[in-house]
């Protein structure tokens, strides 16, 4: 029986070089949960080597888009792979979805549990701002 190169358990996350363009609030929850989601999606891990957080997390309430964060997946030149939207729920989404599935994760620890105070949040079929 052939062993194996390393044990799944103890495989290392890709780690990417980051950038954040306009991020004002604590986004470790968000970087953590895209590093672990490249690690499952194939394609991303060998091609993606940085990653730029755009503004804060936040919905986007006409487009019907909950709480998220917001990258951009770069390869080694520079150039623009795919973005994806992270979620707290632990789901990443990626633009291009024919050659990039969506990815559930559990949530991230740090992630908040509810948006800031003051971010719109989706409540049933009416939108409502988090006083907390």
């Amino acid at each position: 029986m052939a062993s194996r190169a390393f044990s799944s358990t103890a495989r290392q996350l890709k780690q990417l070089n980051w950038t954040l363009h306009g991020t004002t609030v604590d986004v470790s929850w968000l970087i953590q949960q895209i590093e672990r989601s490249i690690d499952e999606v194939p394609g991303l891990r060998a091609r993606v080597v940085s990653a730029q957080v755009n503004g804060n997390p936040h919905p986007t309430p006409n487009r019907n888009d909950p709480y998220h964060g917001s990258v951009v997946l770069l390869d080694k030149d520079g150039k623009r792979v795919t973005s994806a939207h992270a979620y707290l729920n632990g789901y990443v989404k990626f633009s291009k979805e024919a050659t990039f599935k969506p990815v559930k994760l559990p949530p991230m620890p740090g992630a908040p549990v509810i948006p800031p105070k003051g971010v719109a949040t989706e409540n049933s079929d009416s939108m409502s701002v988090s006083n907390q």
